[in-house]
């Protein structure tokens, strides 16, 4: 979980080893996340990213985790621009 206070953005992250699991997970995320909502109501009306991350995503999985209304980021998305 990520949050971001100046913009009001609350960025929860769904983590899977298989690419596959994690796009059969998602469903069940939108679950964890709800009741996160309903347990902290002041992030109710903040802006909410879901994001689902793998170590890859193929372009088929990229889009499968964006039709769920996911962000989809793998370890090359996350390291792109740590290193010279």
């Amino acid at each position: 979980m990520a949050l971001d206070e100046d913009s009001r953005t609350l960025r929860p992250g769904a983590c899977k080893r298989s690419p596959t699991r994690l796009v059969s997970h998602l469903p069940c995320f939108d679950g964890h996340v709800e009741r996160f909502l309903d347990h902290h109501a002041r992030f109710r009306d903040w802006t909410v990213e879901r994001v689902a991350i793998a170590p890859r995503l193929d372009a088929d999985q990229r889009r499968a985790v964006r039709d769920r209304g996911y962000r989809p980021q793998d370890l090359g998305d996350l390291a792109a621009g740590l290193l010279p």
